[in-house]
């Protein structure tokens, strides 16, 4: 691994309710980037990630553990802490050296009782966050009402960066809302037209990133409200300003098991995640 500068360091917080894929979302990072070359998973024993023979034995982790991805010139340090809350020291020793957060949520069970435990960590650390729903794949999965789940418990800057496309009840692909452009699993080089049957939608949250994005700066308030358009730039920009102050908390989906979501999430989490250079002065308290 080469020597990064401190602007090209992500280090992120893997929180969650427990079963929710944390370690697997992990895992299928550093598969897809060939750091490793299975993909390990907690519950077979063969995580690289859960290596510790209690947790091995248990199929789940127990201690917190660092794993180094490097994505486009960038190190993203993960931070895999476990879900249950008997564990809950290893997570507050986590969240103690970590920069940003990534709350995994089951598409399938939504939001659970880890899931706001790790939001109320988050929250009082004023750490940047992303949301990932993970296994889209399975039964009963249910993307849109696991971020109506999301935007209820924690509030209006939450908002979906990314859909799945459904057909015959199956995921098959994902739109990118933002560039208004849709990707299917079977020609994922190349971006299609988003299909009409999702115009609408995309269109409303693009209109609310948009929105949250006038809203980290006068000027591009003034843009807003006289009907201007953003640039790229600007969007790009007031994204990372509203993930860092935590006025845009960013949805993205997918399947880790099935590498879906996960080179996206990567991009997202180089683009709109402030590095280790811009956490500025961590005020010390007197015992």
């Amino acid at each position: 691994m080469k020597d990064y500068l401190a602007q090209q360091v992500r280090n992120i917080c893997m929180l969650g309710h427990s079963g929710s894929g944390k370690t697997s979302v992990v895992e299928s990072m550093l598969y897809f980037t060939k750091a490793t070359d299975r993909m390990g998973k907690a519950s077979d024993g063969n995580s690289v990630l859960d290596y510790d023979s209690e947790e091995v034995k248990r199929g789940i982790s127990v201690f917190t553990t660092l794993a180094p991805v490097e994505w486009k010139d960038c190190k993203i340090n993960f931070i895999d802490t476990p879900g249950y809350l008997d564990y809950a020291g290893e997570t507050e020793s986590g969240l103690a050296v970590a920069d940003n957060a990534l709350i995994v949520v089951s598409a399938k069970d939504g939001v659970q009782i880890g899931t706001e435990r790790a939001w109320k960590l988050v929250s009082s650390r004023k750490l940047p966050t992303i949301f990932f729903i993970n296994k889209m794949d399975e039964e009963n999965a249910s993307f849109d009402k696991t971020y109506e789940d999301l935007r209820t418990s924690f509030g209006k800057s939450v908002i979906p960066f990314e859909l799945p496309i459904i057909e015959q009840g199956k995921v098959v692909g994902s739109i990118n809302i933002l560039k208004d452009k849709a990707w299917y699993y079977n020609d994922r080089e190349n971006a299609k037209e988003v299909p009409e049957a999702y115009k609408d939608i995309v269109a409303s949250y693009c209109d609310q990133i948009i929105e949250a994005v006038a809203m980290t700066d006068d000027a591009l308030m003034e843009k807003f409200f006289e009907g201007e358009s953003f640039s790229e730039t600007e969007i790009l920009k007031g994204v990372r300003i509203g993930v860092r102050n935590g006025e845009i908390m960013p949805v993205y989906c997918g399947s880790a098991i099935h590498l879906t979501g996960i080179e996206r999430l990567m991009d997202l989490i180089t683009e709109y995640f402030p590095s280790y250079a811009e956490k500025g002065v961590i005020e010390a308290k007197d015992p």
